[in-house]
């Protein structure tokens, strides 16, 4: 219960400060809707909301973890590397301080936006290009591995094609679109940089990065640190982690004194 009232109290303080954000963050559940057949708008829609609302309690969190680290003064500075060479530091609240700013403005992520869709269509010219080279390898390694079988669907659909075009048609569709689907999948998971799609966001703090230090505006940059003896290097999800860790110990530690108080 106590989770549940956390969740929704990061809600709140997202709606409440990041407004526009929490707007644009529907996006994604405005289009899985509208993709859908009108029978199916509303269970899509449920779920989709749940999905949404749940990231949205994330990024709000997230946010808040940002803004603790900006507000600690301490000595946790980064080494900023170009190509594995040390090119300046930072400290650690500057570091969440553009973090945040690359997070939660609606430009990054109209940019990133745009560029997820135009990935997709360049995605998608390339396979419509490539269909008939992944449809030849299906037959060939059909012929291959189950020669029978694959002769024999192969005249089905020979036969089909002079009898019941439209039905072949419908079939033809519904054995395509799966394909389609895990191809651009697996495509966008594997090969997303070459077909033009990049991390905005990644991007955004990057560039800022880059003006802050003077840096040349290409080279991979990689924040590290020394602790503990060991060079560690920056990592959002374990400090995410660790915010989360620590917000839920104090959650806990305060129940508890409240509980003591009351005996």
């Amino acid at each position: 219960m106590r989770a549940l009232r956390q969740f929704i109290s990061d809600l709140v303080s997202l709606y409440q400060w990041r407004r526009p954000i929490a707007i644009i963050t529907w996006l994604p559940w405005l289009v899985a809707v509208a993709m859908q057949s009108r029978a199916d708008r509303i269970g899509v829609g449920i779920v989709m909301a749940a999905v949404t609302l749940f990231g949205q309690g994330l990024l709000a969190a997230y946010s808040l973890s940002l803004r603790s680290r900006m507000i600690t003064s301490d000595d946790n500075y980064w080494t900023v590397e170009v190509d594995g060479t040390a090119r300046g530091a930072i400290s650690d609240a500057e570091y969440a301080a553009m973090r945040e700013r690359a997070a939660f403005s609606v430009s990054t992520y109209l940019r990133q936006t745009v560029n997820v869709v135009g990935a997709g269509v360049t995605f998608l010219h390339w396979l419509i290009r490539n269909i008939p080279v992944i449809l030849f390898w299906i037959a060939l390694g059909g012929l291959l591995l189950a020669p029978e079988g694959t002769v024999v669907a192969i005249k089905t659909i020979l036969v089909a094609a002079q009898t019941d075009p439209e039905r072949l048609a419908v079939a033809i569709v519904q054995f395509l679109l799966p394909m389609l689907m895990s191809s651009a999948a697996l495509g966008m998971l594997f090969l997303y940089q070459q077909f033009g799609y990049r991390n905005e966001f990644r991007a955004a703090w990057q560039d800022e990065l880059r003006r802050r230090l003077d840096l040349f505006p290409v080279g991979e940059i990689i924040l590290t640190r020394v602790e503990n003896q060991q060079t560690v290097i920056a990592d959002e999800r374990r400090a995410y982690r660790a915010f989360l860790r620590q917000r839920r110990g104090l959650a806990e530690a305060a129940a508890s004194a409240a509980e003591g108080a009351a005996r």
